[in-house]
């Protein structure tokens, strides 16, 4: 029954409980964001074998600050800044970008039903080639909204004013619409 109720709280409050001790809470927030947590840092563009290792270092950052967690902002927010953190410090010690290999990378869900399956799939990869080669604060914006959080979240979660993020997202969009009309006329 306690962790039926607690699937019913907000992950605020679980996260207070958390804080207090109740270890069932916590794993109630890791069920619930665990996912998309994973899916941010392997579009973000860090090698595969990394993004676990920034996943278990986000969820342990998470563990060993919960003294310091306020409720000012929603927990999704905290989290997902705890892993851009951590994606950020693997972007600063690793300026020479590996090449992408579009089988390391989910291809963003497609709800066009213009195109058939193989089409789509092939849109799909180039998009997200085309995503991984955006310059690290871009792509992060770019995933981020993808997921969908608001234009605010994506500046809180990177800390960054919100004129900033518009700006990412309008450079990134100009980017990818100049690269996909080059593969029209291809």
């Amino acid at each position: 029954m306690t962790n039926y109720l607690h699937r019913l709280r907000a992950d605020e409050s679980l996260m207070m409980a958390y804080k207090r001790g109740d270890a069932s809470a916590f794993d109630v927030l890791y069920s619930r964001h665990r996912l998309a947590v994973f899916a941010f840092l392997r579009r973000s563009g860090a090698p595969p074998d990394i993004v676990e290792v920034l996943f278990q270092e986000a969820w342990m950052a998470i563990i060993r600050n919960v003294d310091s967690y306020q409720t000012s902002a929603r927990f999704k927010t905290y989290l997902y800044q705890v892993a851009h953190r951590k994606l950020i410090d693997y972007w600063r010690k690793h300026r020479e970008q590996d090449s992408f290999d579009e089988d390391t990378v989910d291809p963003p869900i497609s709800h066009d039903n213009a195109f058939s399956e193989p089409e789509a799939a092939l849109l799909n990869a180039q998009v997200m080639r085309l995503v991984q080669q955006l310059p690290d604060e871009q792509r992060c914006a770019v995933v981020l909204r993808n997921q969908g959080f608001s234009q605010q979240e994506i500046a809180d979660i990177t800390k960054v004013g919100i004129e900033t993020v518009k700006s990412r997202l309008r450079y990134a969009s100009k980017s990818l619409r100049l690269a996909l009309a080059g593969f029209q006329h291809e």
